[in-house]
């Protein structure tokens, strides 16, 4: 391995009216009736992610950006997500970032822990290429003591306090960043370091395709980094 994971800023499109009734836990930890409550919000990130057509979700992307409901930021940013959640009966708490890596650069090169289904991975491409925008980044996974208290810290310096609650008592602040020096920080705390891919092994290998059918035009992966170190992040049993 000769990795030299290099992050990069990306210019995020976000809710205007906030984030508490619009998130949504990952799909597949949800029953069925929790997904119908969901989706009962005409601005939930579902109706993006999990509509009967990638074509209804362009129209819904397209219909919230019109309608001011989306908003992009207008500077280059890295997005610092704090999570916060009680786990039998212990308090649990993790911080990362979310930027984009190039996934044609073989210093960005994942370490994967899964197989991958095809036709998983050519749904994926399918729906990041015609929605033409990335909903979920791939959760990645470093070796690093001082992540944690490297983004803390800028937190704490920032006085970020956009706290929201999701479904199933998971409460998130989120501090989007773009001075340049603190985005230095991070950088440098993260660059040289193995990415491991917890989880969106499909989704990396759709953006490899899509980077490969597009000849390098779209290679920019949106991905969410934390340390491994990190007591808060779990290692479900197999």
């Amino acid at each position: 391995w000769c990795n030299n994971l290099k992050l990069e800023c990306f210019r995020p499109i976000i809710y205007e009216m906030g984030y508490g009734e619009v998130t949504a836990p990952p799909y597949d930890t949800l029953t069925d009736d929790e997904k119908d409550i969901l989706l009962k919000n005409p601005y939930n990130i579902m109706h993006l992610t999990r509509s009967s057509s990638t074509g209804e979700c362009r129209k819904n992307l397209e219909k919230w950006i019109d309608e001011g409901i989306l908003k992009s930021v207008e500077k280059d940013s890295l997005i610092i997500l704090r999570q916060r959640y009680t786990y039998e009966g212990s308090f649990y708490e993790r911080v990362g970032v979310i930027g984009t890596v190039n996934v044609d650069d073989p210093s960005n090169k994942m370490l994967e822990h899964e197989g991958t289904i095809p036709e998983f991975v050519e749904e994926r491409k399918s729906h990041i290429m015609n929605l033409g925008a990335q909903t979920e980044p791939v959760f990645i996974i470093i070796s690093s003591s001082s992540l944690h208290s490297v983004l803390q810290n800028i937190m704490i310096k920032k006085g970020c306090s956009n706290s929201y609650e999701e479904p199933k008592g998971l409460w998130n602040d989120i501090c989007i960043l773009s001075e340049k020096d603190e985005i230095q920080k991070i950088k440098d705390e993260i660059e040289g370091k193995i990415p491991i891919i917890a989880d969106g092994h499909h989704r990396y290998n759709a953006m490899k395709k899509i980077s490969a059918e597009t000849g390098g035009r779209i290679s920019r992966m949106l991905v969410y980094v934390t340390s491994l170190e990190s007591e808060a992040t779990r290692i479900g049993e197999v």
